[in-house]
């Protein structure tokens, strides 16, 4: 089993273009994605969830398992224990995506990556150079306006 867990922004774009982007140019494609939710409540979590399985199916994952985890958006502490729980409590591999997180919670993403190395297999981050492609989907952002980056291989370069 691959799982994809992501902390939800203010956008959806984030979370939809680092899927789309881990699939096209790393092959990670996940069979399970679990969506941490501060409840915003700026995202459409319907058409967010449709985005997601449209994304998935296109790369031969039919029938994803797409899970919601509410979360209190102030309570950084709960969050990083719910995100360690996430983690324990997974079979198979992990990618976890920091992109569209608040940034204490992408550090605490970070770190529980690192120390569950044998389990996060992935952790993946794709900033965009120009905030007016923040609302485009992937295939429509020039790859020069974007860095797709898989942190863990960051840190296996700055080993050797």
């Amino acid at each position: 089993m691959r799982t994809w867990i992501a902390v939800i922004g203010l956008s959806p774009y984030p979370i939809t273009n680092t899927i789309w982007a881990a699939c096209k140019r790393d092959g990670y494609v996940p069979n399970r994605v679990v969506l941490i939710n501060p409840e915003s409540r700026r995202v459409d979590l319907e058409e967010l969830e449709a985005s997601i399985r449209r994304i998935l199916a296109a790369y031969g994952e039919g029938d994803p398992s797409i899970e919601m985890v509410s979360v209190d958006g102030d309570d950084f502490v709960g969050n990083r224990n719910r995100l360690m729980e996430l983690v324990e409590g997974t079979d198979g591999e992990i990618a976890i995506d920091i992109t569209a997180g608040r940034r204490l919670l992408s550090i605490f993403a970070v770190d529980i990556g690192i120390k569950w190395k044998d389990r996060v297999k992935k952790i993946y981050y794709l900033p965009l150079k120009d905030d007016q492609y923040y609302t485009r989907p992937f295939m429509l952002i020039p790859a020069r306006q974007h860095i797709f980056t898989e942190v863990n291989d960051l840190l296996r370069r700055g080993d050797q």
